[in-house]
C-alpha cells in the first residue's frame, strides 16, 4: 500500500484517490487534471499519466476489474450572493448538464 505522506507530497492537492492493487494509485486533484501514480520502489513514485478532467470532477470511484476510473460532474453557474447564513456559497449546478467521465488505460 502506498504511504499517504508520499503521494500527499507528490500530489497535494487531491481531492480523491483510488488504489490498484500496490503498485498504481490514481487521483483527481483540484488542478482539473486526473494523475496516475506508479510504486517504483519502498519510497519511490513516478508520474505515469496526467489527463486532463472537468471542473467539478473531484470525486471518483474504481472499476478494479476493468480498471477504469468514473468521475462524475457537472456545469456550474455562478454562486448565490454570500449571506450570514452561506458566507461562501458555491456555484449552483446546471439543470440537466450531469455526466460521468470515464477514464481508463488504452489496450
Amino acid at each position: 500500500m502506498l504511504p499517504y505522506l508520499s503521494v500527499r507530497a507528490l500530489l497535494p492537492a487531491v481531492a480523491a484517490l483510488c488504489f490498484l492493487g500496490d503498485t498504481r494509485a490514481s487521483s483527481c486533484a483540484s488542478t482539473r487534471t486526473l494523475t496516475v501514480v506508479r510504486r517504483e520502489g519502498p519510497d519511490r513514485y513516478q508520474v505515469e499519466a496526467q489527463v486532463p478532467a472537468k471542473p467539478g470532477a473531484g470525486t471518483m470511484a474504481l472499476d478494479p476489474k476493468r480498471h477504469l476510473l468514473y468521475l462524475p460532474t457537472a456545469r456550474f453557474g455562478p454562486a448565490a450572493p454570500p449571506s450570514p447564513e452561506e458566507p461562501r456559497p458555491r456555484p449552483q449546478t446546471t439543470p440537466g448538464t450531469f455526466e460521468i467521465l470515464v477514464a481508463g488505460a488504452e489496450p
